[in-house]
Parts: C-alpha cells; structure tokens; sequence
C-alpha cells in the first residue's frame, strides 16, 4: 500500500476494515507500505489494529526515479509513476518468496506495477473506484482551488508540483487517459479485483467485457454496537470531510455559495474535517459556515446532527460520510452523484437535491421542525435499515472473505 493507514478517512477505513476482517478470520497480516518517516511509532503501536500486525516500509522512491519513470515507462500513469522503483518492486518478490505468503493484495492502480509481473498463486487487487471516472468529472468542474496531485502533493518532488499547478488542464486529461488503460489491462493481471460500490464493479464489469465475478469492498458498519453518544441533536446542519481532497473542497465551494443565499444567510452549518488555506479562502466572509478542523469521534458529531448536506460536484463510489450518517439516523441531503453507488430511494430514505433551490427549499423545511418531526424520523429509520441490510458486519465480511479465498472455497 502507498501509507500505513492510521487515520480513518475513505480509503484508510476501508484498509482498516480490510485488517480487521482479515484478522478475525485467522489471517496473519503483513503490511507493505511506502515509509515517509511522518508516521511515528508510538502512533503504530497505541493503534489496536496496525499494533497486531507484521510491518514491511518500503523505501520512498527518489525524485530521480520519479521523473526516469515519468520519461521512459510511458505506460505509466503519473501516480504510478511515484510509487515505482525496480528495487522495491525486487524486495517485495524476494518477501513473497521468504515469507510463505498465501495472499498478494495490492491497494489501488497506483501501487499494481510493484508487482504487475511477479508470478504469484494469488494475486487480487482493490481498485476502490474508478479513477479515470472521477478525472473525468473533475475535468467538467473547472476550479483553481484543486490540486491535480490531490491527498498526495506533498509527496511529489517540488519541481514537478509547481510544474502542475500551470500545467492542471493538460495532465488531468493526461492522468485520465493512462489511467483508464491501466485499469483496464490490469485486469488481465490479476486473479481478482474489486470496488468499493457495487454499481462502479458492474459497471467494469460491462466495460471490459469481463466473464468472472467483479466484487465489491463497501465499508462494514455495525448496527448493533451500543453507542453512548448523546442523541441530543446540538448541530442542525453539517457536512464532514477532508477538505485537502478535491471533491470535498468542491463541495465546500459549493455550501459557501448555497448558505450565502439571503433566504439562509441566518442558517449555520458546521464542517468537520483536516483542512488548509485553500479551505480558508473560499469560507472568507461567510459568516455562517464554521470550519471546525478535525475531530477525535467524527460518529459524535454525526450523532448529535439534525442533517447533513452534501452537495458534491464529482467523485465516484461510495461516500462514507453518507452511510456513516444513515447509521447515525442523521438525516441525509445530497445529490445524485452523493447518493451514487447506494441502494437507496430519494424522498424514502434520503433528500435529493440536484440544484441550489432544492438545497434551500429543503434546508429551510428541515430547519422550521423539531429533529423528532415524523418525516424525517421515517426517512432516517428507512435508511438505517438500509445499513443493516447491505453493509452490516456479516455482509461484507463474508463478502470479503469470499473475495479473498475465491467463490468455490
């Protein structure tokens, strides 16, 4: 995997629940993953997953490798491009064939050339979405707040980040093209592969003309833990999410102008999540929109919510935040690009609004009734019981576990 998975933000959740799964069946896991140094021990070992857990860092590839790779394995998508050198690719085949391992499991397109070429009984690779979907809507929402190098900007060398910034249009359009071809012949490499939504591994599925199982990987949320959460509702609105991401910053962009409405310029909504400057800029002087960092228990804040609004402009898969909010019984108001990928009915178990009226038509109703008000107490009941139903502990692990061993073990 590209980094150890400490926090819990979308694909670090699902890594976990991947360990956690893994675990509790028996699996004795090794993680192999790029070090940078940032992560100190004392985090790894209070951490009660990643602590039970074998460790293998991977050493960071060099801005020297970076561009060879950039310049001459044109094949290569940008992101694959970072996480690619012969060496550790030679250091993971030697592990394997140390080690005894019965299970290769790759984390996403970025991280499949490592091991593309090694010969290895069982080799399944996570996709998590459809990366060239999500460029492509990112190329229809024109923004100079992105960053085209996304949660991993940092990572790049500095020359080539500041190359981007001038360069945005021409290498999201680059990044969309090698990226759509590898995800495609990457399927010829592997024994298995998987998504985090259903709809996106059909979808795949019918792309490539593909005559074996496509699975998916949901997250796995429990409906039976006895959460001592107040169920006080203290915030009537919120939207959580790393706002260093690009579709989460867009969102933002897109709650600044919604809640700067006169008719709901005396509404408040309160954002939960890391953030940085970028964030800063586009809430200056709206006064009604808290940025209010990160949090220790995000499940709290969904708790005690009345709604959240999630006014997405792009992404692909599941939204996490949005079925973490069904199982808080957290009202839900989003558009058809948030609502993507789960199976749930606009008006029964969700708002959906598809323009800035509908947002504001809605955020007024929610905000002229009590948080026990029937409808709206219909309408987060049916979606919980959607939880139970398709992303409950034994579902997904059993799912999980079938994707693992194949469908007749």
């Amino acid at each position: 995997m590209s980094r150890l998975p400490i926090g819990y933000s979308g694909r670090e959740y699902i890594l976990k629940q991947n360990i956690k799964i893994m675990q509790d069946n028996g699996y004795n896991v090794t993680l192999a993953y790029f070090d940078d140094g940032q992560i100190k021990e004392d985090l790894i070992k209070q951490d009660p997953l990643l602590s039970k857990v074998k460790l293998y860092p991977l050493k960071k590839v060099g801005a020297l490798s970076f561009f060879y790779n950039l310049l001459f394995k044109r094949k290569l998508a940008i992101q694959e491009c970072l996480f690619y050198s012969k060496k550790q690719s030679d250091r993971i085949q030697n592990k394997l064939l140390t080690d005894g391992f019965n299970i290769l499991l790759v984390d996403m397109v970025r991280m499949a050339h490592l091991v593309e070429e090694i010969k290895f009984p069982v080799k399944l690779l996570e996709y998590d979405d459809l990366l060239s979907t999500r460029y492509k809507r990112m190329r229809d929402v024109q923004s100079d707040s992105f960053n085209l190098l996304g949660t991993y900007a940092s990572k790049y060398p500095v020359f080539f980040s500041k190359i981007a910034v001038y360069l945005k249009d021409f290498l999201l359009m680059y990044e969309e093209k090698k990226i759509y071809k590898r995800e495609n012949s990457l399927a010829n490499k592997f024994n298995r592969f998987s998504f985090t939504s259903k709809l996106e591994a059909n979808d795949f599925k019918k792309r490539i003309n593909y005559s074996g199982k496509v699975y998916d990987n949901p997250p796995c949320l429990s409906t039976t833990e006895d959460h001592n959460y107040k169920h006080e509702k203290i915030d009537d609105f919120i939207f959580v999410g790393n706002l260093k991401s690009n579709h989460n910053l867009s969102c933002l962009k897109n709650l600044v102008r919604i809640f700067s409405n006169d008719e709901i310029k005396n509404v408040n909504i309160n954002v939960y999540g890391d953030y940085d400057q970028r964030a800063e800029i586009i809430c200056n002087g709206v006064n009604n929109i808290t940025l209010c960092g990160r949090v220790v228990d995000l499940h709290e804040k969904l708790y005690q919510a009345k709604c959240l609004v999630a006014p997405f402009s792009f992404g692909t898969g599941i939204k996490i935040k949005i079925i973490e909010a069904m199982q808080c019984k957290t009202l839900v108001m989003t558009n058809s690009i948030g609502a993507e990928g789960i199976p749930m009915t606009a008006g029964k178990d969700y708002l959906l609004c598809e323009n800035d009226d509908d947002f504001i038509r809605n955020i007024l109703m929610i905000n002229n009734v009590n948080y026990n008000d029937k409808k709206m107490n219909d309408i987060t009941l049916s979606a919980y019981e959607i939880i139970s139903k398709n992303y409950s502990d034994i579902v997904v692990s059993n799912n999980f576990i079938e994707f693992l061993r194949g469908p007749n073990e």
